[in-house]
């Protein structure tokens, strides 16, 4: 992509790579800090105006890794540009994964007590835009919108519904071939059960399988 001059590509690829890189436990430091020696000069040259959207993708992915390293706080921080990539760009899966992530820290964020219903308020509205693409492409988008529909139940304190979307949202990423979706799932349900339920012996199945699929997925 360098080779052939591949700017576009490159603004997605670098921050992607630099992100399984610290999954896979190649930080360079705090593995929930997006830096390396792969981003950090164009950081600096899209801070500097050279291809100010590099700094989108790199928001993006490094919301994804203070996710799931359980920084919300920084996660949030990162997602006010998301909506970037889906207002704007018309790469289907990218659009949703950046929806679906944003609406998954605010989510976190509201079951922590914070601006609750105002991100109430706002996945309800990204989640109509889920749920379409959902329609249209069920086997890519259904076990987004179900683990999203179980966050925003737990918020609203409705349990039924939320074991109800869980379920379905495990064995929709399953059926999907998503390794990494599906650990998610059942991380969620088994920190439902954990934190919000308080049900250590129904939480442990859930987390045993989280971690077996993370370790799978790499």
């Amino acid at each position: 992509m360098e080779f052939l001059g591949q700017t576009l590509s490159l603004s997605l690829i670098k921050p992607l790579w630099q992100t399984i890189r610290n999954f896979m436990g190649q930080a360079s430091g705090d593995p929930k800090v997006l830096q390396g020696d792969l981003i950090d000069e164009d950081i600096r040259r899209a801070k500097d105006g050279i291809n100010p959207g590099f700094l989108v993708w790199v928001n993006f992915d490094a919301m994804k890794l203070a996710y799931f390293f359980s920084d919300y706080d920084m996660a949030e921080e990162y997602s006010v540009t998301a909506h970037e990539i889906y207002d704007y760009a018309y790469g289907g899966t990218d659009s949703a994964y950046a929806l679906f992530y944003e609406c998954m820290v605010l989510l976190a964020q509201a079951r922590r007590g914070k601006r609750r219903w105002r991100h109430v308020a706002y996945v309800r509205r990204r989640l109509k835009r889920l749920k379409y693409w959902a329609m249209h492409s069920p086997e890519n988008y259904l076990g987004k919108q179900y683990l999203l529909e179980a966050e925003l139940a737990v918020v609203k304190g409705n349990h039924q519904s939320a074991l109800s979307r869980y379920r379905s949202s495990i064995l929709h990423s399953r059926e999907a071939g998503s390794d990494m979706q599906e650990a998610l799932a059942n991380e969620r349900l088994g920190k439902y059960f954990l934190v919000d339920r308080n049900v250590d012996k129904s939480a442990g199945p859930f987390l045993q399988e989280a971690y077996r699929l993370y370790e799978s997925w790499g």
